[in-house]
């Protein structure tokens, strides 16, 4: 994929969430922020924030009481865990 990979996600602390990144240089990273995590899954910043607080997300680490961070490993399993042959086995 060529082009830039981009997320905008609703506005938390006054600042919109967005990454501007080439998915190869995320591919790269082997910890994200939440901004360059949501980009590498192809979420909204507000979805995977929203996946952490109810539970189901993947794996992160809190930094601090406002800073998430995500290993690349974790997001790979993550997106494994959910990879299915067909809609019969969600649930």
């Amino acid at each position: 994929m060529d082009s830039p990979s981009e997320v905008v996600g609703r506005r938390y602390a006054g600042k919109s969430k967005k990454v501007t990144l080439p998915h190869e240089e995320l591919e790269k990273l082997s910890i994200m922020t939440t901004a360059e995590a949501a980009a590498y899954l192809r979420l909204s910043y507000g979805r995977l924030a929203v996946l952490r607080s109810i539970g189901g997300g993947p794996v992160f680490i809190a930094q601090s009481s406002r800073k998430c961070l995500y290993r690349k490993a974790d997001l790979d399993r993550w997106l494994d865990d959910r990879a299915r042959v067909n809609n019969a086995s969600v649930g």
